[in-house]
Formats: C-alpha cells, sequence, structure tokens
C-alpha cells in the first residue's frame, strides 16, 4: 500500500530521517524521531500541523487499518518513508511546505470589525458545551482560575505570575492532550498575534514562551510537541485560521465556519485551545503597551458553563 504527502510543516524533515512508530489513531500516527521529536502523519481530512505531513488518504480511511505497531522502524531515504515489517511506503517528495505567520497582521481589538469577530467567536465558543456526561465541572473551574491569573499576569508583564499560573497548567487535566496544555497553545497564539512590534510585549512572550519550553517536559510527548511548537509561533492551520478570521475582522459566515472547525478539533482540544485564544488576545488592550493591573477588563473564565 502507498501514498503521497500533500502538504508538510516547512521544519518536518522529509528526505532523510531514522526514527519509530510512536502510537497510532485513527487519523493520525506519530513517529519519534532522535532527539525525542514527533513528527506525525495524518489523514486528508485533519488539519494541517507545524509537526505534521498530512497524506492523500481516501475517505473514512482509519492509520489503525494498517497494522503498525509502536516502535517500529521506520526510515525516510531520498523522501520515501517506508517501515520495517510492512509493504507500507510514503511518498514525501510530493509535500507542499506549510507555515503560518500569525504576526503578519496583528489582533487589533481596537478596530470595530475585529472587534466584532472576535465577540461572535467567544459567543460561539460558550455555548459549545461539552460531551454529554464528561465530568469536567471542577477541572474547568481550576483552569479558569489559572488562566484568569495568567491573562492578568500578562497584562502586567509580570513574568513570576505568569510563570507560576502556567506551571499550574501543564499536564492539568487527562486526555491526550491534557485541557491546560491546550489552554497553553490557545494562550500562546494570542500573545503572538497582538504583540506585534511592541518591545514590551515581545520582550514579555520570548521570555513565556521559554518558560513553556521547560515546563513542557512535565507532560507528555504528543502534548509537549505542540507546546514546542507554540512556543516558536507555530499553531495548527485550524486555531491559525481563527486567528487571521479574527484579524482582517471576516464576515459572519467566515467567521462561524472557522470557529466551528477550531472547536471541532479533538475530543475537546479546540474549545480548550479556543479558550485560551480568547484570553490571550485580550492580555494586552489595544493600544496599551506597559501593563496597569488596576484597569477594568473582560475575562475568559472557562469554568462558568
Amino acid at each position: 500500500m502507498s501514498f503521497y504527502a500533500r502538504t508538510a510543516g516547512h521544519t518536518v524533515p522529509l528526505y532523510c530521517f531514522d526514527g519509530a512508530v510512536h502510537s497510532v489513531f485513527t487519523h493520525a500516527c506519530n513517529l519519534r524521531l532522535g532527539g525525542g521529536r514527533l513528527v506525525t502523519l495524518l489523514t486528508e481530512d485533519q488539519s494541517d500541523l507545524p509537526q505534521g505531513i498530512r497524506l492523500a488518504t481516501p475517505a473514512g480511511f482509519s492509520f489503525g487499518s494498517l497494522g503498525l505497531q509502536s516502535g517500529q522502524v521506520v526510515k525516510s531515504r531520498d523522501g520515501v518513508l517506508t517501515f520495517a515489517g510492512s509493504a507500507l511506503m510514503i511518498d514525501l517528495g510530493t509535500a507542499q511546505p506549510w507555515q503560518v505567520d500569525l504576526t503578519q497582521r496583528p489582533v487589533d481589538l481596537g478596530d470595530p470589525a475585529v472587534r466584532r469577530a472576535f465577540q461572535e467567536v467567544w459567543q460561539q465558543w460558550s455555548t459549545c458545551r461539552p460531551p454529554e456526561g464528561e465530568l469536567v465541572v471542577q477541572l474547568q473551574g481550576r483552569i479558569g482560575e489559572l488562566l484568569t491569573t495568567l491573562q492578568e499576569a500578562a497584562g502586567r508583564y509580570d513574568r513570576a505570575q505568569a510563570q507560576q499560573a502556567a506551571a499550574g497548567l501543564i499536564g492539568l487535566g487527562a486526555g491526550l492532550t491534557p485541557s491546560g496544555d491546550d489552554v497553553l497553545v490557545g494562550f500562546l497564539a494570542g500573545l503572538w498575534a497582538t504583540a506585534a512590534d511592541r518591545p514590551g510585549r515581545r520582550v514579555f512572550l520570548e521570555a513565556f514562551a521559554a518558560t513553556i519550553v521547560a515546563l513542557a517536559e512535565r507532560t507528555n510527548e504528543i502534548s509537549r510537541s505542540f507546546l514546542w511548537n507554540a512556543a516558536r509561533g507555530e499553531f495548527s492551520s485550524a486555531l491559525a485560521n481563527l486567528v487571521q478570521a479574527i484579524a482582517y475582522g471576516a464576515d459572519s459566515p467566515m467567521v462561524e465556519q472557522t470557529t466551528a472547525a477550531a472547536l471541532r478539533v479533538g475530543h475537546r482540544s479546540g474549545r480548550d485551545s479556543v479558550a485560551g485564544l480568547l484570553a490571550g488576545l485580550q492580555a494586552w488592550p489595544p493600544g496599551e503597551e506597559i501593563g496597569d493591573g488596576s484597569r477594568a477588563r473582560s475575562k475568559i473564565r472557562v469554568n462558568q458553563q
């Protein structure tokens, strides 16, 4: 069986690497390369990832049907990915490089069209309920407290308190990517999208990103990969498209479409990352460079359902 790649994150090695299968899911297969780095093979219907290679797969395809096993040796030579003991081959040479830059069009919530788009995302997020029967009320309460603390600390450029709040969020919650980690990915997207060329914001963001890289060692490998990329300003196409829809003040149908796509990611990862994004976008009010802890400000509180 053979497939070809449609897209690949711009930093993903394609033509020569060695590794092993890390984990196999319906829509994704993670490969562990040297140094603990993960590369994710994705079905065609999934979002692009900075660490991902999206394949041209038929409708209904599942990586679980390939019989791949954790620890199975893989290698890429001249852009052809093979799996030891398997006839599976993937042509990586066809992949189009994929990259996102959230700094090209900073989000300015002082712009009426941008503010309207932001509020429409907020409304759509706030009405998206957790899956029935999911016992998350207490967890959401703790995440809400930490996210509020993080938002306020960023607004004051308080690195110590931001680090403390982030340390509480890392690895918090069950799941393939814990809720606390997803919130941090979204929050970083908000900071990257609003830092622009303001020195104070950029200095804080660089320090906070370094903190996240260090703290990411406390969570699992899959989640760590998303956090490492977020610290560099790299995000999924689902989250990046939503940021850009807000930044350009897109019309309501486009905002609704991109929000829905972002919220659909994973079991609840999309909802958590959008919560973090909305908080991050509000950390620094429009036109303000120096944080003022006394100002009034609306806050994302994910414990309010």
